[in-house]
């Protein structure tokens, strides 16, 4: 092949790349989460902890890996309380061969995504377990991230009765539209059992095994008690893309034992349909 040839070759395929990056781009201004009522999202969560006697993680006393599924998928629109219109989502996570289930009602508002009530995850193999709130308590998130602070949650009679939705009050601010780098915003309140906040720190490119997404990146990063939390999400105009929970702190095994613990959990989106 000629040279000149050899060059209009590459010309097309450096066009071609160009034009698909190109096409890739953050969520517009107007963005709103995509809830339409059959959108689907199906994830692989990946999960690593290393346990050890103290933060120096000289002695691991163990280590603990694998992965799960989940899907979370829009179900109806339904009404809360007589007046409340909201979007019905389910997730199911498939775990050490059972099902978990729980049940999730968001309110969309001109300012954002607020989370009004849930039905803390059961399983539909094992009997329910009492339904209990939490501080981040949305689709997603790891079980023992959930269970974390269970005993402080007890004290603060945050428990809700099984079976029964468990009412935010004042709803969680989970997104605040318009998405933009430096936004930021109080996720839930102080006392309810205590401040979060989140923001958008900056956007970015993200591939997973349902495709290359451009994404903005939300973050949370936090200490309770002795606890490090840090929650990464990345968010494109197909929904939740990629969700990294981070936990490293003092943790109480069964046997009473005061022990260092740090979990990696990765939700990668695997395949999608929104209609």
């Amino acid at each position: 092949m000629k040279r000149h040839e050899w060059v209009s070759v590459l010309s097309i395929i450096l066009m071609m790349i160009i034009g698909c990056e190109d096409e890739l781009t953050v969520p517009k201004e107007n963005y709103t989460y995509p809830l339409s009522i059959g959108n689907r999202w199906e994830y692989r969560r990946e999960y690593i902890n290393y346990t050890s006697s103290d933060s120096t993680q000289t002695d691991t006393c163990g280590i603990i890996s694998g992965y799960d599924t989940c899907s979370v998928i829009v179900v109806q629109e339904t009404t809360l309380l007589d007046t409340i219109e909201t979007i019905q989502l389910i997730e199911q996570t498939w775990e050490d061969s059972s099902i978990f289930v729980g049940l999730y009602y968001y309110e969309e508002r001109d300012t954002g995504l607020f989370l009004i009530a849930y039905l803390y995850p059961y399983s539909l193999v094992l009997p329910k377990s009492i339904n209990r709130s939490n501080f981040f308590n949305e689709p997603l998130i790891p079980k023992h991230l959930k269970e974390l602070y269970y005993g402080k949650l007890t004290r603060l009679n945050k428990l809700s009765e099984n079976g029964k939705l468990y009412y935010e009050d004042p709803p969680v601010y989970s997104l605040k539209y318009p998405l933009e780098i430096g936004s930021y915003w109080t996720y839930r309140q102080a006392g309810h059992p205590w401040r979060m906040d989140r923001k958008v720190i900056q956007d970015t490119t993200i591939t997973v095994p349902a495709g290359t997404f451009k994404c903005y990146q939300l973050r949370m990063d936090y200490m309770i008690s002795e606890t490090n939390v840090r929650i990464d999400d990345f968010i494109a105009d197909e929904g939740l893309i990629l969700r990294n929970v981070y936990i490293e702190g003092e943790v109480w095994d069964e046997y009473g034992s005061l022990l260092y613990s740090k979990w990696d959990d990765e939700y990668k989106l695997m395949n999608y349909e929104l209609r």
